[in-house]
């Protein structure tokens, strides 16, 4: 199940929800138009069950790496430093998956809106978390609150994710990461 939604995702990603058809979702998964309708009621299951996966694993990579750093600000650039990443490695203009869906089916879909909003809302909460550590550190400025920062810092790197749909230029990527984390000093 897993590979399919990875895979069925990527159609997603690549085309968007409305020019994906079940024909290109078949090519992808290997599965026959039955077993696709088996497995989900519709290509709009198909598509939440794959954001949602989506999600999920940017969200458990994102904790891990704010968890697991020895300090407050390398958790915060182990995030941008993933962000920078999936900016910087695709072989197609692609953006962001998420930030995709919000601009796609954000303004009419409640159920995207929803999910999308939930999951916001607990990336910024894990981001003011480790914000108000680093300012209980001295290692962030303290004259914000830490979830103040954390919902512009989360503003900003949504925006390079967007913007990583036009340009590619890792140096240009590299600079907007280093800014990002001077927002925080």
């Amino acid at each position: 199940m897993e590979q399919v939604l990875e895979a069925a995702m990527d159609v997603f990603w690549q085309k968007g929800y409305a020019d994906t058809s079940m024909a290109d979702l078949m090519a992808a998964t290997g599965l026959a138009k039955g077993s696709v309708y088996k497995a989900f009621k519709d290509k709009h299951d198909l598509f939440m069950k794959a954001l949602t996966a989506y999600l999920e694993g940017n969200y458990a990579r994102v904790k891990n790496g704010m968890e697991t750093a020895a300090t407050a600000e390398k958790g915060v650039r182990s995030w941008i430093d993933a962000v920078l990443e999936m900016c910087n490695n695709q072989g197609v203009r692609k953006g962001c998956f998420a930030v995709n869906t919000l601009v796609e089916l954000g303004p009419h879909d409640m159920s995207v809106a929803s999910v999308l909003k939930q999951h916001s809302a607990l990336m910024e909460k894990m981001l003011a978390q480790c914000i108000e550590r680093g300012q209980k550190n001295g290692e962030f400025r303290r004259d914000k609150p830490a979830a103040h920062l954390a919902e512009a810092l989360f503003a900003f790197v949504a925006g390079m994710m967007s913007f990583s749909k036009v340009d590619l230029s890792k140096a240009r990527f590299k600079r907007l990461g280093e800014f990002a984390l001077e927002i925080l000093k």
